[in-house]
C-alpha cells in the first residue's frame, strides 16, 4: 500500500498482502497480493484429455488441449466466421476474438418499417403506423406511411409560390419571387426567354428574310423585288 509520512515527506510502499490483484491469467480467479507480487488463484480452466473437451464455443478461436490444459487461440482477424444467428451473412473474426457483421441487420431499405432479428427465426419487418412521417427523397414532396409504404402527399412546390423553390407549373410569369423577374423588352438587355423575333428592341432585328412577303429594313426592290415592289 502506498502511503505518505507527513512528517518526513516521505513516500512508504508497504505490500497490501491480502488484497485483490490480477496476474493476468485468464485461467485463474480470486488473485492475491502476496508480499509485494500477485500470486495466482484458484485455477479455473478444466484439465481436458483431448481438444473435444476445450470447445468454448467461439468460431473465432482455436481450441487446443496441451499437457492437460484447454487453450483458446484467436483466429486471424477477417477469417469467416458464423454468429449463431440466421438474419446475419459475411461475418469475420475481430483482433480481439469477436465475430462480427459488415453492416446493418435486416435493413430491408423501406423507411416505414421496423426492423428487427430473431436468431432462431430470422428477420421481420413490421409496418410503421400510417401517417408516420418518411421521405421519398424528393425535397418538393412531403410523404407519410401508408400500409407499410412511404407515399407522397403534399406537392411544396407546384402552387407554393414564394417557398424559394421554382417548380412545375411556377415560371417567370406566374412566380418571379421563385423564378426570378420575367425579362422586359425594351429595356436594353436581351435576357433568357428573349430573342430578335420577340424582342428585337434588346436582342437585334432578325436577319432578312426575302420571299416571306414583308419588305423588311435591309431589303430593297433590288435585292428582294418578291417583297419590295
Amino acid at each position: 500500500m502506498d502511503n505518505c509520512e507527513i512528517a518526513t515527506g516521505q513516500c512508504t510502499n508497504t505490500p497490501g498482502n491480502g488484497m485483490p490483484c490480477e496476474d493476468g491469467n485468464p485461467c485463474t480467479s480470486n488473485d492475491l497480493c502476496t508480499n509485494g507480487s500477485c500470486a495466482s488463484g484458484q485455477d479455473v480452466c478444466p484439465l481436458c484429455v483431448d481438444v473435444s473437451t476445450c470447445n468454448d464455443g467461439s468460431t473465432c478461436t482455436s481450441d487446443a488441449c496441451t499437457n492437460g490444459k484447454c487453450s483458446h487461440a484467436f483466429l486471424t482477424p477477417g477469417t469467416p466466421c458464423d454468429d449463431g444467428s440466421v438474419c446475419t451473412t459475411g461475418e469475420s473474426c475481430m483482433p480481439n476474438g469477436a465475430c462480427v457483421i459488415p453492416g446493418p441487420i435486416c435493413d430491408d431499405g423501406n423507411p416505414c418499417t421496423a426492423d428487427s432479428c430473431d436468431k432462431a427465426k430470422g428477420c421481420a419487418h413490421t409496418a410503421l403506423a400510417d401517417a408516420t412521417t418518411c421521405t421519398t427523397g424528393d425535397l418538393c414532396w412531403e410523404a407519410a406511411c401508408g400500409s407499410g409504404q412511404c407515399k407522397q402527399t403534399t406537392n411544396l412546390c407546384t402552387g407554393n409560390c414564394g417557398n424559394g423553390m421554382c417548380g412545375p407549373g411556377e415560371s417567370q410569369q406566374s412566380c418571379p419571387k421563385d423564378c426570378g423577374a420575367a425579362p422586359v423588352c425594351g429595356d436594353g438587355m436581351c435576357q433568357p426567354g428573349e430573342s430578335m423575333t420577340t424582342c428585337p428592341k434588346d436582342c437585334g432585328a432578325p436577319p432578312a428574310v426575302c420571299g416571306n412577303g414583308m419588305c423588311e429594313a435591309t431589303e430593297t426592290a433590288q435585292n428582294c423585288p418578291a417583297d419590295c415592289k
